[in-house]
């Protein structure tokens, strides 16, 4: 066996993007890197809705639409305001 993989390439001066949708709306969530005008990679959704990350089949952390990030377990939930929230590395 060896391993297996999905890669994007597009040209030097351009953008490669995998489109999450339905039939009303073929680009609810994005997931983009951008290699056009600001080479960055974004996660991005059209719609009023939070952006989840789960592990162990639980929900461990979620940005909200408004910008809130919020940090779970199984104790208390705690959320952050990201015009505070300072990380140290």
């Amino acid at each position: 066996t060896s391993h297996s993989y999905l890669k994007l390439t597009s040209n030097d001066s351009y953008s490669a993007l995998i489109h999450f949708g339905d039939q009303s709306d073929d680009d609810v969530a994005q997931i983009w890197y951008d290699n056009y005008q600001g080479n960055g990679m974004y996660l991005t959704t059209s719609e009023n809705t939070p952006i989840s990350f789960y592990t162990n089949n639980t929900a461990r952390l979620r940005l909200t639409n408004g910008g809130d990030l919020t940090f779970l377990n199984s104790n208390a939930d705690a959320t952050a305001d990201l015009n505070s929230i300072i990380f140290f590395l």
